[in-house]
């Protein structure tokens, strides 16, 4: 309960310090979904990011699921060894 109060407490202080510093350097709220591109090199990068990221994911899922056993890959991994 102790560590909750503590975790809690802390994610108040980092608002409030949050809250003041933009007020106090007048910055404006930013968009959580904003997508700035700096020129057409980013977006060729970002693209290519996003493209390779759910590639990795799909190769994943097929990978996992098409296992031998009927325990996913990492269960094995992750699983004690004694």
């Amino acid at each position: 309960m102790k560590f909750l109060l503590c975790i809690m407490f802390y994610i108040l202080l980092l608002y409030v310090f949050h809250h003041s510093i933009s007020r106090w350097l007048e910055v404006s709220k930013r968009n959580i979904f904003a997508h700035d591109i700096v020129n057409n090199h980013h977006e060729k990068a970002d693209k290519t990011t996003r493209m390779l990221a759910v590639l990795v994911l799909i190769t994943g899922s097929i990978i996992n699921n098409a296992s031998i056993s009927n325990e996913p890959l990492v269960s094995s991994f992750s699983s004690p060894l004694y």
